[in-house]
């Protein structure tokens, strides 16, 4: 979307420069400097942007992660009371964690284009992980 823009932009301006002269090719020359720093300004903000994200999600990762391995180590320390089938919901739980990671990493490398898209996707699987993790904490029982 950005990259469009950006051509309409270019687009518009040779335009400009083409039916102009003298003085008027000097101040679109102006204006397509200040719409290029513009532009350039746009991408650092969209990038902070995503940068803040990815440390957002990267500290609700880790603090999620904290959680389940306090609660392996609860669960360890009980093993006799574990009901069957809880370690399982466990390293169920561990797979969402790792989806989510791989997720996160790939957001890490896309393009400005493609990163709300996906960005939206990693919030949604996010969610699910949490929700999951709830569940399993409050369903979590000993024999």
């Amino acid at each position: 979307m950005l990259k469009n823009t950006l051509t309409i932009i270019a687009t518009g301006t040779l335009i400009l420069l083409t039916a102009c002269s003298g003085e008027t090719k000097k101040n679109a020359s102006q204006i397509d400097d200040q719409v290029k720093v513009t532009v350039e300004s746009a991408k650092e903000d969209a990038n902070e942007t995503k940068e803040a994200f990815i440390a957002e999600t990267e500290k609700q990762i880790q603090k999620l992660n904290q959680n389940i391995e306090d609660t392996e180590q609860k669960l360890k320390e009980h093993s006799k009371d574990v009901k069957e089938g809880t370690k399982q919901k466990l390293e169920d739980l561990k797979d969402k964690r790792d989806n989510v990671q791989d997720e996160l990493t790939e957001l890490k490398d896309a393009s400005q284009d493609n990163w709300k898209e996906m960005k939206a996707s990693l919030q949604e699987d996010l969610e699910s992980f949490k929700e999951s993790y709830n569940q399993f904490i409050d369903n979590l029982s000993f024999d």
